[in-house]
């Protein structure tokens, strides 16, 4: 766990592949709906970025997730939970988990912005000591949505960070941090990653192709 302790993140975990089609075939079978928005929509209704009536959709959080045995699998593996009571140095008993899919889209990253919160640069805030795992369900390279950070941030930060909202602006990240710390995260479908979410980080907005990410929460 040097790397958690040191960066906020630790790289290389991996799903069987049998795991990684179970969820997939979920996910593009299952209902999806949007926050701020009523409507319920499968992957496949999405096309160029927006539904039939024109309306963009950023992303999917597909419902009822632990109706997935192999999502269910996941959560309570006791290789996983061991990683987290190393870094946490106390047992989980809360756990949270979203199947999310980030859609791409022709809109200019500007406005993407405006309308999907998760592509600025933020630190979660839920509670003293928690931890985030996340796990790449499609490919994802450098134009279909990686996960952005930056090292080591979860404990540097200026005081100015700290009483703003946490959602910040590309220029005040790389003024204070240098573009140097970041960590653009991309891998093959069932790559997964251990992280800080106490860090800054974002996802890059995916534009040639849908990003399908399965991420638990452990506090």
């Amino acid at each position: 766990m040097a790397d958690m302790e040191k960066q906020s993140v630790f790289l290389g975990l991996q799903l069987p592949r049998y795991m990684v089609e179970e969820i997939y075939k979920f996910a593009t079978n299952t209902l999806c709906t949007e926050p701020k928005h009523d409507d319920e929509f499968l992957e496949c209704d999405i096309k160029n970025g927006c539904l039939k009536n024109g309306r963009y959709v950023m992303r999917g959080l597909v419902s009822n997730v632990m109706n997935c045995d192999a999502i269910k699998q996941i959560v309570h593996d006791p290789v996983l939970l061991n990683i987290v009571r190393q870094y946490l140095k106390y047992w989980p008993t809360l756990i949270t988990q979203h199947l999310t899919w980030s859609f791409a889209s022709e809109l200019p990253v500007a406005e993407i912005k405006k309308i999907y919160p998760p592509t600025n640069f933020h630190y979660d805030v839920a509670g003293y000591n928690f931890m985030t795992i996340y796990f790449y369900i499609t490919d994802v390279d450098a134009d279909s949505g990686p996960h952005i950070m930056i090292k080591n941030s979860q404990k540097q930060k200026p005081l100015r960070m700290l009483l703003a909202p946490n959602r910040q602006s590309d220029e005040e990240v790389y003024g204070y941090y240098g573009k140097e710390s970041e960590l653009v995260i991309t891998g093959k479908s069932g790559f997964g990653f251990v992280q800080d979410p106490s860090c800054i980080h974002k996802v890059k907005p995916p534009k040639i192709s849908n990003r399908l990410l399965l991420q638990i929460r452990y506090s």
